[in-house]
């Protein structure tokens, strides 16, 4: 078994070019190479030593010396990663494969116990899955999901107590699917299965949240997909991937199970070559093992009252938890930002347990999309270094509609890879149970799973793009570091009354990117600064836009100019009219109190060239954005909505903040930079907090920070005018056709409809609560949104006229009482600080001009140390 793999190695190339990750991809096909893994940086390839100089041959210079041996002896470590033939363990022993499936499994510890000592063939895992029946037969069964092409059974254990209360008719049960082993190579994705369903079954009665996931879900553990290529990975072929099935070529046997599904099947790109460790057969569901499994669900869900709300697909190797989509990175969810926020739930999940990290992103985005060495306008998709389409994950989120499905490569990150050694079993198996338990947690607090009601979940609307996480989450590239410091546990909420630990972190931590965003100045004519920060947003937006759309790359950044805002506002009780303005005149009334003052009601005419300006009372005789923005017009009376007394219209900006924020974190990693998260204290003073991050680039000192901290302020540098400006708002399905902002009597009366551009939904709201800490959803808040906001998007009512609602969230904006504070500060040691927060509900029309400023601060600080 082990001769074949006498001559071979494993090589890691680092690849930082589209065009090297194309050399490479076409010679991998050339030669008929297995590539083991691949993510934005590095590919790993398994070959022959004398296969090197061809593959090399092929490759530009840039990539013959750009490789390092991961495996010298691949054989060796093949050898390694079977049991030892004379261990002392009894599972591994053909003579006593019972011994360790006492009843004395109930109280084992887990390095104790015999069954996760080591690897286990399926002749071992079928037994120990038919005893946890015989065990607890209260709450375990035995099933079968599907006979595979060998004819071997796919077993599964369900897990889950069903309430035997027959008076109240029950709705469907819900049921999450944890599955491994899709690969057969991949180990560890089978014993961490067994593993998180062993540690769940044997939780109940004894852990109250634990007994509480058994009660509201069942679970199904499905330890290996591909039982023929399991047990020929421990007859013939330790390194085999696909199933055994029978292909078009004789000597070429086998499908990848996880390119077979129905949706975005991609069969084309390996049709030509059955011998290709990714192929996908002729056809959609052609391998029988993935076939099976579809089918198996589709009669849980159309015959046996089944509602799949979760799916957790265990592959192995790269530290990583994928979200939807995997066949194509144009492709945006509908649910992105539910995703990415559970996504780093479960990763942090894992991270506490042993301090492994493990990332977060698209399935997609690990083969296709450049992250280093390139400008943010020269952000390339690069050649798939192997096909995504037709993988179980997409198939699962697209067409089972289960909204929560996640694909989850364990250990290592290349040292290993396939051949993880055992005693990686139990601490691997510990994380993802930590990981699988969040992913109940969370659905059991009504933050994913979609019901018929408003579903309440925590969100914000128009929030700064620092805003609103418990983390350090911020960009350090050398001599400066930012700080973006958000949700401070000594002075704020948690965000759920069941929130423990830590969870809260990632509660807040990607609320920002859940937000609705637009350009729409906040800023009065006195407000110099904060003038110049939203034009020069504006002008910014607008030449990216132009630079994306004249270089094909339309909608890139997640921007998208608005063909036309409309802003309308009824007046004061206390305001009215002179009679002396000419009637003809169109007014156009800001009521808009400033920073400073809480009666600063400004009155702008729009007046023909050919007119002379009279005197009006408290303000100026245009509004000072009217020449900046395109196609500004003054809407005419038969325009305006009833009861609406005044309003204009100009071409804007919607964002699509998820798809934005991860444009400008790429942008920054291309440009070299940096992602750390970690936690600082806060109430010991800004000093010691600082401390924090000098120690976490021990060795590079820091010279300059930026303290983007939003509400983290109040307690990081002990600023009292920070304050938080509660919003709420509701997520709907379908995009309207403009941003619509109609402003009320009130200055926090607002009314707001702001598509989020290729994403399918719109942002309908806001509340304004000035000093309001809770993040609880109030209901009646969300039917007055909902209610005010048909008026404004009557186009995405349904046939009963009502919205078709998504989620309803609640979010806290980093206001200070007297305005923006960015400005720089010395500190001891030659150091220095730009205080850069504060931004409230204009963060995001606000960020490249207050970016800007900061850059300036930076360098009259750079140029005075000369």
């Amino acid at each position: 078994m082990l001769a074949r793999y006498g001559g071979d190695v494993v090589l890691r190339f680092r690849v930082q070019t589209a065009e090297e990750a194309k050399a490479l991809a076409e010679a991998s096909n050339v030669l008929f190479l297995d590539i083991w893994e691949f993510t934005t940086e590095w590919v790993d390839i398994r070959l022959a030593k004398d296969v090197v100089p061809s593959l090399l041959g092929l490759l530009p210079k840039s990539l013959q010396h750009a490789h390092t041996p991961l495996m010298h002896d691949l054989a060796q470590s093949i050898f390694e990663s079977y049991p030892s033939p004379d261990s002392s363990d009894p599972v591994s022993s053909t003579h006593d494969t019972h011994r360790g499936f006492s009843p004395a499994i109930r109280n084992t510890p887990d390095e104790a116990n015999i069954f996760f000592r080591d690897y286990q063939p399926l002749s071992v895992i079928l037994p120990w899955m038919r005893l946890l029946h015989s065990l607890f037969p209260t709450h375990v069964r035995l099933i079968n999901i599907g006979v595979s092409y060998e004819g071997r059974d796919i077993p599964a254990l369900r897990v889950g107590v069903h309430s035997t209360n027959t008076e109240n008719p029950m709705g469907p049960r819900k049921s999450i699917i944890v599955a491994g082993g899709s690969h057969a190579r991949e180990w560890i994705s089978t014993s961490t299965v067994n593993y998180a369903a062993f540690s769940l079954i044997t939780s109940y009665g004894k852990s109250k949240k634990m007994t509480k996931l058994l009660e509201e879900f069942d679970w199904i553990f499905i330890p290996t997909l591909n039982p023929d290529g399991y047990v020929y990975t421990w007859e013939n072929d330790r390194l085999w991937r696909k199933n055994r099935q029978q292909t078009s070529l004789r000597f070429c046997r086998g499908l990848d199970l996880d390119r077979s599904y129905g949706f975005a099947w991609d069969g084309e790109a390996t049709r030509s070559n059955p011998c290709s460790e990714s192929f996908s057969g002729d056809a959609p569901f052609e391998a029988v093992e993935s076939h099976q499994f579809a089918k198996w669900v589709k009669n849980e869900t159309d015959n046996n009252n089944v509602h799949i709300v979760g799916f957790l697909d265990f592959h192995s190797y790269s530290q990583q938890v994928l979200y939807p989509y995997s066949y194509s990175c144009s492709s945006t969810p509908s649910t992105l930002e539910n995703l990415e926020e559970l996504a780093t739930g479960l990763a942090k999940a894992i991270r506490q347990i042993n301090g492994e990290i493990y990332g977060v992103t698209s399935a997609c985005e690990g083969s296709v999309t450049s992250s280093s060495g390139k400008s943010k306008n020269e952000h390339d998709l690069w050649p798939r270094i192997e096909t995504g389409g037709g993988s179980a994950l997409d198939y699962f989120y697209h067409e089972v509609d289960v909204k929560y499905a996640y694909q989850i490569k364990l250990r290592d990150t290349g040292s290993y890879g396939f051949l993880l050694p055992s005693k990686n079993i139990v601490p691997t198996g510990k994380e993802a149970f930590a990981a699988v338990a969040y992913f109940g947690n969370y659905l059991l607090g009504n933050k994913g799973i979609e019901q018929d009601e408003v579903r309440e979940v925590s969100s914000e609307e128009e929030a700064e793009a620092s805003s609103s996480q418990s983390e350090i989450e911020g960009t350090i590239s050398k001599p400066v570091a930012l700080l973006d410091v958000e949700a401070v546990a000594d002075t704020e909420p948690t965000t759920d009354a069941d929130v423990e630990g830590g969870e809260e972190d990632e509660i807040w931590e990607l609320r920002r990117k859940r937000a609705g965003a637009h350009w729409r100045t906040h800023a009065t004519a006195a407000e110099k600064d904060v003038c110049k920060w939203d034009a020069e947003t504006y002008q910014a937006w607008k030449e990216l836009v132009r630079e994306e759309e004249k270089g094909g790359r339309k909608g890139e950044s997640g921007l998208e100019v608005s063909a036309t805002y409309s802003t309308h506002a009824q007046l004061p009780d206390d305001h009215m009219l002179k009679p002396e303005l000419d009637p003809n005149l169109s007014p156009l009334l800001v009521h808009r109190p400033s920073q400073h003052s809480q009666n600063d009601i400004r009155l702008c005419l729009t007046l023909p060239r050919d007119v002379p300006a009279p005197e009006i009372p408290h303000g100026a005789t245009s509004l000072w954005w009217s020449s900046l923005v395109s196609n500004f017009t003054v809407l005419s009376s038969s325009q305006l909505p009833p009861g609406v007394h005044y309003g204009v219209s100009f071409s804007t900006f919607a964002i699509n903040v998820p798809k934005y924020l991860h444009y400008l974190l790429s942008s920054v990693l291309a440009l070299g930079g940096k992602r750390v998260c970690m936690h600082i204290p806060t109430s010991d003073g800004f000093s010691i907090a600082l401390g924090y991050i000098q120690e976490l680039v021990s060795g590079e000192r820091i010279h300059a920070y930026i303290n983007a901290s939003g509400i983290g302020a109040k307690a990081l540098v002990g600023d009292d005018e920070m304050e938080a400006l509660r919003g709420q708002t509701v997520l709907v399905k379908g995009e309207a056709k403009r941003i619509t902002t109609r402003l009320g009597k009130d200055k926090n009366d607002i009314r707001a409809i702001i598509p989020r551009p290729g994403s399918g939904t719109t942002i309908v709201g806001v509340s304004r609560e000035p000093g309001v800490w809770s993040t609880e959803v109030d209901k009646e808040m969300t039917k007055r949104l909902l209610r005010r906001g048909k008026e404004l998007a009557p186009e995405l009512l349904g046939a009963d006229g009502e919205f078709e609602v998504l989620s309803v969230g609640v979010g806290l904006r980093p206001a200070r009482r007297v305005g923006p504070r960015v400005e720089g500060e010395a500190l001891g040691g030659g150091e220095f600080v730009v205080h850069e927060y504060g931004h409230a509900g204009a963060g995001y029309q606000n960020s490249i001009g207050s970016a800007n400023e900061v850059l300036r601060l930076l360098r009259k600080y750079e140029e005075a140390k000369l």
